[in-house]
Order: structure tokens, then sequence, then C-alpha cells
């Protein structure tokens, strides 16, 4: 089973997409990062959030107060539990670039 893919959007803050439509076997999603700094498998991170909830057909994790500017670098790990399993993709990132 392969995972979404995920899609960020913004520069002040960041949204980010499980393009994962609402399958009904979703359980949730969950975000983990940390910006310019490197995040190791399974660390909480400075921000992160259980998604449970799908929205519009989607999994989206929203955070008001994250302030990005160009270049900053997201590191993160992401996890979705489907039909009771658990899949991960570790040591991810984006780089914030300007509109």
């Amino acid at each position: 089973r392969h995972l979404p893919i995920l899609v960020f959007h913004g520069n002040i803050y960041i949204i980010i997409e499980n393009l994962l439509l609402a399958d009904p076997g979703v359980q949730f999603f969950a975000f983990h990062g940390k910006v310019n700094e490197p995040i190791v498998e399974i660390d909480p991170g400075d921000f992160s959030q259980d998604v449970t909830k799908s929205s519009d057909g989607r999994f989206t994790y929203f955070n008001p107060n994250l302030k990005l500017k160009e270049g900053d670098v997201v590191n993160y790990w992401v996890h979705v539990q489907h039909d009771k399993l658990g899949y991960r993709k570790n040591q991810q990132s984006w780089t914030v670039k300007s509109k």
C-alpha cells in the first residue's frame, strides 16, 4: 500500500493535505514536523497532530501558529492508519519557496 502524497501550501502557514480521499478504511492521518532541524523516526517534533476526520474528502492538517519564511525547511514524518494497519513515511522534507 502506498502512502498518499502530501501537498504544502503557503509561506506564512502550512496546510498539509493527505490526498488519500476519505477512504472508509482510514482511521487517522498523523503529521509530525520540525522547522530547520532534523527529525528522526518517531520523534514527536515541535508540532504534530493526529487528524481523525476528513473534510471535503481529504484529511487536512492546518497550523495557523506556524510562521514560515522563504528558505525554511520543514522536516517531517507521516503516519496513516488504514484498516487497523499503520503505514509510516520517515525523513521527508519540504522547502518554503516564494510565490
